[in-house]
């Protein structure tokens, strides 16, 4: 099987195609803080699985935001998973989901990387919130316990997996059942949608 691995990525680098698409590509490290030094700590994986998967881009590239146990804000002291969004243009490292007693994690940045949601909670689930990284505004939809999330590129509408049953009227699939888990029924997880902007005026939520 190594041989026809090797084989094939041999075939692979001496195309010319391959050989024009490597040279064209940079890669960069931006898990790192402020002054560019590298961090101490785990970023977008840890020994928490609950963490993984916890990085998002915004559509031009200029916005990455991540979960990190690094403390990169000086106010981080928490210890816990956090979640930090990045300028790539200009360096700065905001602290997306501080101040804060931590927990955070599975951020979703919008396409123009306004608007970071991100799940706050522990290993039974989290609670959806939105933050405005330009005003710093915290948004808590809810959701508990949900467990993924993504938002839409302008950042209106927010999905989310959870099993929480009280969301929408006549959710009654209360009980599961898992293959992987044959002697346990446990609450259906669902997909749910959060529209910040019901009546369409253009104002996210407002009260």
């Amino acid at each position: 099987m190594d041989r026809f691995r090797n084989l094939a990525l041999a075939i692979l680098l001496l195309s010319p195609v391959a050989a024009n698409r490597a040279t064209a590509q940079i890669t960069t490290r931006e898990s790192v803080g402020a002054d560019g030094s590298q961090l101490s700590a785990d970023s977008g994986w840890t020994d928490n699985y609950l963490t993984r998967r916890g990085v998002s881009i915004s559509a031009d590239g200029r916005f990455v935001a991540y979960a990190t146990i690094a403390a990169i804000d000086a106010r981080d002291q928490n210890g816990l998973t956090d979640v930090y969004v990045r300028d790539r243009l200009n360096g700065a490292v905001t602290w997306a989901s501080g101040p804060s007693g931590g927990g955070a994690w599975r951020p979703a940045l919008s396409g123009d990387g306004r608007w970071v949601a991100f799940l706050f909670g522990d290993e039974t689930g989290g609670d959806v919130f939105v933050r405005d990284v330009q005003t710093e505004r915290f948004v808590f939809l809810g959701g508990y316990p949900a467990w993924d999330l993504a938002i839409s590129g302008t950042g209106r509408y927010v999905a989310f997996a959870s099993q929480n049953s009280d969301l929408v009227p006549n959710d009654t699939n209360f009980l599961c059942y898992d293959p992987n888990h044959p002697n346990s029924n446990e609450s259906c997880s669902d997909i749910f949608v959060c529209d910040r902007d019901s009546d369409g005026n253009g104002v996210f939520d407002e009260t």
